[in-house]
């Protein structure tokens, strides 16, 4: 992954984000990589049981060509989406592709089947982000919530995990407990920062996803208190439909993570490319309608996760374009810096 590729790409993403075009010369970001949808748990607060897609594992093959169709514009990719990864028998395997090829990569766990060979196993790996997530400090809420998993255990796997990461010095992978916000978990949000705090590398207090209220008993466990930025003012078209693409474990792509139940399917890897789907006619019509503001499709009509602005037709002129510009100018400056003095060496 060459970081030139990387910010060229995000130029263009921005670029036809800003004017609204239809068709696009970029290539999206994986951000997800479905490595398989089979769980151990029933969650409360996860759409997963709602769908009526196959159940299945993703093979290395075609794991090895989708990053190798997106690795010159990702450089990070979660390898989870609506199941439990470590359930993949080549999990190992997958994460040392990704760090081959250049890009860095990050895992959401349960932490149910987290124990002493599995915690070796990630330690061992080049992962470069963990996600533990442990909802709730007592076992009442926490078993309430993770239906099925037993939070006794759950809290010794990981406090292993991270005696073992001790042990052996693994400072490369940042390991985080994470908590979700919800009605049940709000109480003890602060009480579980304090029993994680100093043994985890980070504590991440999640915002609440209501996978845009596809279903109403999720999006109750939302904090009635909670308030949606993105409804105080007008609804933009989604960044989702000209940034991202997700990859199910068939291959399927589909535009952003709310679609858990493959709704807007935008084209399959097994039989196409990136860049193809990218472009296909069912992504151009979903742009197509949200240029319009016609969000009235099944995923999104609902959605309160999605992102946006306003259309800015002096992009890159704009002071929108300055983070891009920040960035380049660093990276430039910094190989050329390099260059300048080998150059004097020699």
């Amino acid at each position: 992954m060459e970081i030139y590729s990387v910010l060229y790409n995000q130029f263009l993403t921005d670029f036809h984000y800003s004017h609204r075009h239809i068709r696009l010369t970029n290539v999206p970001q994986i951000w997800d990589i479905e490595l398989t949808n089979y769980c151990n748990l029933d969650c409360a607060m996860c759409p997963r049981r709602l769908m009526t897609r196959q159940v299945g594992f993703m093979d290395m093959g075609l794991f090895r060509r989708v990053i190798d169709q997106a690795k010159d514009y990702t450089d990070f990719a979660w390898l989870h989406l609506f199941g439990e990864s470590l359930f993949h028998p080549q999990l190992e395997e997958a994460i040392s592709y990704c760090a081959d090829s250049g890009v860095k990569s990050g895992l959401s766990t349960n932490a149910t089947l987290l124990d002493e060979e599995k915690a070796h196993l990630l330690l061992r790996s080049k992962l470069n982000r963990l996600i533990l997530s442990i909802d709730g400090t007592h076992v009442d809420t926490y078993e309430k919530l993770r239906r099925g998993a037993h939070f006794e255990t759950v809290r010794a796997n990981i406090q292993h995990f991270f005696q073992f990461k001790k042990k052996l010095n693994n400072t490369r992978m940042r390991a985080e407990v994470q908590i979700i916000i919800m009605q049940e978990t709000w109480p003890e949000i602060e009480e579980f920062k304090r029993q994680w705090n100093g043994l985890a590398d980070g504590v991440y207090v999640k915002y609440f996803c209501r996978w845009a209220n596809q279903n109403e008993s999720i999006s109750r466990l939302a904090r009635s208190e909670e308030k949606l930025p993105m409804l105080a003012g007008p609804r933009y078209p989604c960044e989702f439909l000209w940034k991202n693409g997700v990859v199910l474990w068939n291959g399927d792509v589909v535009p952003c993570c709310m679609d858990f139940d493959a709704k807007a399917v935008l084209g399959n890897l097994r039989r196409e490319t990136l860049k193809e789907i990218w472009n296909s006619s069912r992504a151009r019509q979903l742009r197509a309608a949200h240029r319009t503001h016609d969000f009235d499709n099944p995923l999104c009509k609902d959605c309160t996760e999605w992102l946006g602005g306003p259309t800015d037709w002096l992009y890159p002129v704009s002071r929108r374009f300055y983070p891009l510009s920040k960035t380049f100018c660093k990276v430039l400056g910094s190989r050329l810096l390099r260059t300048l003095c080998k150059t004097k060496r020699t």
